[in-house]
């Protein structure tokens, strides 16, 4: 009965999804199929996007790119006393960050993916964990949605896990293989043995991202770009096929009205031109015979190329830089870094912490392997995510520099402007510097009634 529950809540959500899928691309009150026109694949399942993922270069970097980008520089995580020790130990043992980077990816190619925390307290998976001051953590093992079923959804409105799993069927198979179990390395043919065991929601990360009525399904990274990346492939395909077709051009045998060609002839000169086309022999012996070579025009698909890569670029918020490499400009490279720095941040703040980091956080706390805690004791310090090169470090030193020097004449003024104080932090640099004494005050301007009070901040260290 519980199994029937969560499939028929499974069901029901992807059902309302592929209705609204029969509806796309229909116009003119249903006079019109666009996607039948253009042949689009109408109802997307998980197959389609790991094929995509596996096949074609621009999905592979599509999905990949986010969750490498956020996983690059992971965040130093501080929570309350005795956090730091036990915490760094699960970094270094279960390899955490190659973890949640390899969940994140699985997540962006179905509506959802699971990390199973394998924890020895003594139950089995479907039981929920014991708490215990000696658990340890086994392993940390991610599933794509194929492989992590749902068998049942708290259906209970007065449940703090209202709409949320509550039991998965796990199947240890990778889904990417798409072989049906089997696969081959080194020429080797290895069957994959499938495995099925139940495991309780307290013992899984579940993670979706671009959720919205569904509190557990997300929208896969492909699902917006799909019907671009068909296209992306008819060009790409389609001009390497016309490429082919017309740098080879075919040639003109014209044969003289006056000249006699016997049967023989014919053959001869026809298996002569064959072997000419397949660079068996570059001479051609001709009697009465004009050879003329037929003119033909490359197509140049940039245009098009661009145009679909631009509206993939703004659907997935990938800049283009980022998307495919190429840079027009120094300008626009900055700004496409700087622009992807934000996206990122952003992804971090709003998907990853309260998605991932905290909820991997608290099952670990609730079964005794990390002291107890909650969401207001953990701070994630992410590092910056924009990155200067070195000639870009070199030339914000040599501003800086300028700007020091301009800084410290403006000092010698009777009347200077800014106070030391004030120029340091402009400079971004600390107030004191051990072994340096402050400049001393610069004296007070006689008051002007009505005028506003001096702001100026003291110098530490200097009475003031």
């Amino acid at each position: 009965m519980t199994e029937q529950k969560g499939i028929k809540s499974m069901a029901t959500a992807i059902l309302d999804r592929l209705s609204l899928a029969t509806r796309a691309g229909i116009s003119f009150n249903g006079k019109r199929d666009l996607y039948k026109t253009f042949g689009y694949t109408r109802n997307l399942v998980f197959q389609d996007f790991v094929t995509k993922y596996l096949r074609q270069d621009v999905a592979k970097r599509i999905v990949n790119a986010p969750a490498s980008a956020t996983w690059r520089t992971p965040p130093i995580v501080e929570g309350p006393d005795g956090f730091k020790a036990p915490w760094e130990k699960i970094i270094a043992e279960q390899q955490l960050w190659k973890q949640l980077e390899r969940v994140d990816k699985l997540a962006g190619l179905g509506n959802y993916s699971v990390l199973l925390c394998g924890i020895s307290d003594g139950s089995k998976l479907e039981k929920p964990i014991r708490k215990k001051t000696d658990n340890k953590l086994l392993y940390l093992q991610p599933y794509a949605q194929p492989n992590a079923e749902i068998l049942e959804v708290d259906n209970e409105p007065t449940s703090p896990r209202f709409g949320m799993p509550l039991m998965y069927k796990i199947t240890t198979q990778d889904p990417l293989t798409l072989l049906g179990g089997n696969t081959t390395t080194g020429g080797i043919s290895k069957t994959i043995k499938a495995t099925q065991f139940l495991a309780h929601y307290s013992r899984v990360i579940h993670v979706a991202e671009d959720t919205l009525e569904n509190n557990f399904l997300g929208t896969p990274r492909l699902e917006a770009v799909y019907n671009l990346l068909d296209d992306l492939l008819k060009v790409s395909g389609g001009t390497s096929e016309t490429y082919w077709l017309t740098a080879n051009r075919g040639m003109q045998a014209n044969i003289d009205k006056d000249a006699e060609l016997s049967k023989e002839d014919a053959e001869a000169l026809g298996d002569e031109l064959d072997e000419y086309q397949h660079q068996l022999r570059r001479w051609i012996r001709t009697r009465g015979v004009e050879i003329k070579s037929l003119g033909s025009e490359v197509p140049d698909p940039k245009n098009t190329f661009s145009m679909i890569m631009s509206l993939i670029s703004g659907a997935t918020g990938i800049p283009q830089r980022i998307l495919i490499g190429a840079e027009a400009g120094q300008l626009a490279s900055d700004q496409d870094r700087a622009n992807w720095a934000d996206r990122i941040n952003e992804r971090r703040k709003n998907y990853v912490e309260p998605n991932m980091l905290t909820p991997t956080i608290i099952t670990l706390s609730e079964a005794g392997i990390l002291p107890e805690l909650s969401e207001e004791n953990l701070k994630y310090n992410w590092p910056p995510n924009f990155q200067m090169t070195p000639l870009e470090n070199a030339q914000t030193m040599a501003q800086r520099a300028r700007a020091t020097i301009n800084l410290t004449k403006s000092f010698s003024e009777p009347n200077a402007f800014i106070s030391p104080l004030e120029a340091r932090r402009m400079l971004d640099l600390p107030d004191v510097v051990e072994g340096v004494i402050p400049s001393p005050p610069q004296p007070a301007a006689p008051s002007v009634p009505g005028a506003p009070a001096d702001t100026t901040l003291p110098v530490k260290g200097t009475g003031a």
